[in-house]
């Protein structure tokens, strides 16, 4: 017996080590550098190694439930990462001139950037100063810093509403005017005895004020200056030193008591470190204004050579296509008629109508020549060769082609005819018309007082299977089968049932009815709804619509595989990836 079960063992663990030696590699975190293999290869130069692959997915927020994962679910994913490479790769090919709308967003951004670039190197750039400048700058320009005398105040409100409103209330109620008035400043008095325990002013403001907008502020007042406030805020506030409170005042308020943080007198203000940058800002504004004024006038003063297309400009831009050339700039820049739309719509917001005649519209290409002479001085400058700026263009460039690369995976245009609708719905007309419409279970017993009781049940939330178990008139072994009769229709056997539940609510039972051996109780679970063609015409074109995107999804997919030799080298095996809160995330 001992060695029989020694063989039986051993046979057993044959058969185990066959299965492993038949079954996929399963690679994981833990053997992933055993694995490091080429992948997949395209031209010119792209490869992705079966780690980079298994990396990217745990990087991300893909297989987020994390498992095992076999081939065929891990072969689409292999595919989008391959083609979201190619599409970046096929991007820089592209000319956007060929495609007017990408061209034209990019065009927009280009002259934008040449002429900032422009402007910060050729003008910002070139200004200098010193700090003596910006000291004859700041006292030369009195009417720029000369201030009002103003104080920094913080106001402490303490009114007879707020008590009659507080905690205390019951207290005060009472109470005439006067003596809530005087009960008012008692607790003023109360209130700024805590400073002397040493609370800060503001602390008590945030705490005790009934003023709630400057409470939340702390009691800041700001910078206020004569004549804001009411009598006697003045004459009592402009006399305080910094850091001291006032004598409570009363007003029509009620009790303020006010506190002075800083003074700023009237005139000049005596130069700080922030006033001097603040100086020294409005220095650099004005110099820069100054210069750019003096460039812009050299810019329009010069010289342009401006070939015009005659013909497009004696038409509304509008009748146009955007892309065609309306005039060229000192036979380097193409101005086209979407720039021209864009002036002819600023030209209708100032008028209230279209232009008339080539003459406006010569103007408009004059106006645009301005900003493109710029853009040529740039050019000339070599700040289109500046590290960020070419960085830039290059950006935009491979995002708009990416755009347009990206495109044609899709056919949003499309949609489905009424023949395939039909034919769909011919060919599935199982999903959608059905000789078994009702799904049906019932129970049988022998007393009908019984049977109505149980049927009370079932109607008050029972579980029906759970009666059925428990009451049908059959032996235990089947009264589940008897039960339950799943989707019958017209030509079901026993007709009294289909009948019977075919009056039936879905959810709901049936009153009892007589049969051969007893009272039956049907249940009817569900109801198949017929639906004619126009009434799954909305499902079915969704339908078609994704199938009709899942193929024009794997045509452009393979289109670029074979545009760029793609080439899987190996069957993907098995991984195991952990769950995304598992994962260290790069």
């Amino acid at each position: 017996m001992i060695r029989s079960a020694k063989i039986t063992a051993t046979f057993a663990f044959i058969i185990l080590l066959s299965i492993a030696a038949c079954s996929p590699q399963l690679i994981s975190e833990k053997n992933l550098t055993e694995n490091d293999f080429v992948l997949v290869e395209a031209t010119p130069d792209y490869r992705m190694t079966f780690p980079e692959f298994y990396n990217r997915i745990y990087n991300s927020e893909l297989l987020a439930s994390g498992g095992i994962f076999n081939s065929e679910q891990l072969q689409p994913i292999l595919d989008s990462l391959v083609l979201d490479t190619l599409m970046g790769l096929k991007a820089t090919t592209l000319n956007l001139l060929d495609y007017p709308d990408a061209f034209r967003r990019y065009n927009i951004r280009y002259v934008d950037l040449m002429i900032r670039t422009y402007f910060e190197q050729h003008v910002n750039a070139q200004i200098s100063f010193d700090s003596s400048d910006v000291i004859e700058h700041y006292f030369g320009d009195t009417a720029r810093y000369y201030i009002d005398e103003q104080v920094m105040a913080y106001n402490l409100l303490i009114k007879e509403s707020g008590l009659l409103e507080g905690p205390d209330s019951l207290y005060y109620k009472p109470m005439s005017p006067e003596q809530l008035k005087e009960e008012a400043r008692l607790y003023m008095d109360s209130v700024l005895s805590l400073m002397g325990e040493g609370k800060s002013f503001q602390s008590l403001v945030e705490e005790f004020s009934h003023d709630d907008f400057t409470a939340r502020q702390r009691g800041e007042m700001g910078w206020v200056k004569r004549g804001k406030y009411r009598h006697p805020f003045d004459s009592i506030v402009f006399s305080l030193k910094n850091g001291e409170v006032c004598r409570p005042y009363y007003d029509s308020e009620g009790w303020h008591a006010i506190m002075v943080e800083d003074h700023l007198f009237e005139g000049i203000p005596e130069m700080t470190d922030e006033i001097f940058r603040f100086a020294a800002g409005n220095l650099m504004n004005e110099l820069i204004v100054r210069r750019r004024g003096v460039v812009s006038d050299s810019v329009q003063r010069a010289e342009k050579q401006l070939i015009y297309n005659d013909e497009v400009l004696s038409q509304s831009p509008r009748s146009v296509p955007g892309e065609t050339w309306c005039a060229v700039l000192n036979g380097q820049d193409t101005i086209r008629v979407f720039d021209l739309q864009t002036q002819e719509q600023k030209y209708q917001k100032r008028t209230g109508r279209p232009s008339q005649d080539v003459a406006t519209r010569k103007e408009f290409v004059q106006a645009l020549a301005t900003s493109y002479s710029v853009v040529q001085e740039a050019r000339r400058l070599g700040f289109e060769k500046l590290p960020w700026v070419d960085s830039m263009l290059t950006l935009w460039h491979h995002e708009y082609g990416r755009n347009l690369v990206r495109a044609q995976q899709y056919e949003k245009s499309w949609m489905p005819s009424d023949s395939m609708i039909r034919s769909y719905y011919n060919n599935h007309i199982e999903l959608y018309q059905s000789k078994t419409p009702l799904k049906v279970q019932r129970l049988v017993m022998e007393d009908s007082l019984m049977a109505d009781y149980v049927r009370g049940l079932a109607e008050g939330g029972a579980d029906f299977m759970d009666l059925v178990a428990e009451h049908y008139n059959a032996p235990a072994e089947d009264r589940q089968k008897l039960a339950d009769l799943g989707w019958i229709g017209p030509d079901y056997a026993d007709s009294v049932v289909y009948r019977t539940a075919n009056v039936t609510a879905v959810g709901r039972h049936s009153n009892l009815v007589p049969v051969e051996n007893g009272f039956m109780i049907v249940k009817l679970v569900d109801r198949f709804q017929d639906k004619s063609v126009d009434q799954a015409r909305t499902r079915i074109g969704n339908i078609l619509k994704q199938e009709h995107a899942n193929e024009v999804y794997r045509e452009f997919r393979d289109r670029m595989f074979q545009e760029f030799s793609v080439t899987q080298h190996k069957k993907l095996d098995n991984i195991h990836i952990p769950p995304l809160d598992f994962r260290e995330l790069e």
